[in-house]
């Protein structure tokens, strides 16, 4: 469940919303992904996690890459106007957020930055555990990551990936230590105003605006999300429907990207302010229901289902 409102909430922080909205939204969405996919981390062989996170996270990569170059070659000929295929070809290599260094310019990847950097946060931390400090090493690790990524940027989104697994080691911990979890309730309510007047996270560009307001305010958020969750999940249509966002949260990131990639969401609002009283409302529900549908069909499709669930059982 919680992955399937988390990807909700991505959606709607890449459309055109209040900045009141942007912000409670960007203090906790991208460290929920890391903070869930920690929560069901289960120690497995190097081997064993290289070769499921390749299949899992990177073949998705570059199949969504793939549908979207597809596109934008057809767009080419049909125009004539190539411009486009050298850079997005550089973005897919690069794989992470833009960089302008002189005469050096690396374009943004997109949504999908966030699949690589969960690849190399499973693989670093699953490594790490297997020593007694583990949990001690991540910490210093993300931290370390969390302080150069001010500095230099890495292609790939590693050192996203390393900031990320501060949030995947909260989530690992809170699913082994759930006895005092009703004792964070109180906690959590004082620091979300406190973090949201210092702002959001990015963590695609390593935006920590106060870092430890923001991640304070990014558990904070995410345990209350949990708690309010656990409490409408005893409404069987509300469980069973975040259940199979949640399932299919990694095939809705690739939809969302291709039509983030390819539609001029900008022009549709202009033309949408022209005839609709709440032209945003409309975008963001058109969005959500579009992606759902083409997910809906899309997963009916057994190759789909092999490359974005892999015939497991997903939670």
């Amino acid at each position: 469940m919680m992955k399937g409102i988390a990807i909700l909430f991505m959606i709607i922080g890449h459309c055109q919303i209040p900045d009141s909205l942007h912000r409670i939204i960007y203090l906790f969405h991208l460290p929920l992904f890391f903070i869930v996919s920690g929560y069901f981390y289960k120690n497995n062989s190097l081997k064993l996690q290289l070769v499921k996170d390749l299949k899992r996270l990177v073949v998705p990569y570059f199949l969504c890459a793939f549908v979207v170059g597809i596109k934008y070659g057809i767009d080419a000929f049909r125009l004539h106007d190539f411009s486009k295929i050298p850079d997005f070809c550089l973005a897919v290599i690069w794989g992470s957020c833009p960089i302008q260094i002189e005469d050096l310019s690396l374009p943004d990847i997109g949504p999908i930055w966030f699949l690589l950097a969960l690849f190399w946060c499973r693989q670093i931390f699953n490594w790490i555990m297997t020593y007694k400090s583990g949990p001690i090493f991540v910490i210093s690790i993300a931290l370390f990551s969390t302080l150069l990524s001010q500095f230099v940027i890495f292609p790939w989104s590693i050192l996203q990936g390393m900031s990320g697994m501060l949030f995947y080691l909260m989530g690992f911990l809170f699913a082994h230590h759930q006895n005092s979890r009703h004792t964070l309730l109180p906690l959590s309510v004082l620091i979300i105003p406190i973090a949201y007047f210092y702002g959001a996270i990015d963590m695609h560009t390593g935006l920590y605006p106060n870092f430890t307001m923001n991640v304070l305010g990014a558990l904070a958020a995410s345990y209350l999300l949990y708690v309010f969750l656990d409490f409408i999940s005893q409404i069987h249509f509300l469980r069973s429907s975040m259940s199979w966002l949640g399932e299919w949260s990694l095939l809705i990131l690739g939809v969302h990207y291709i039509e983030f990639m390819l539609i001029n969401w900008n022009a549709k609002i202009s033309f949408w302010m022209e005839t609709c009283e709440e032209p945003v409302v409309w975008v963001i529900g058109i969005r959500i229901l579009s992606i759902i549908a083409s997910v809906f069909f899309l997963s009916r499709i057994s190759f789909i289902k092999q490359i974005f669930v892999g015939g497991a059982k997903t939670k």
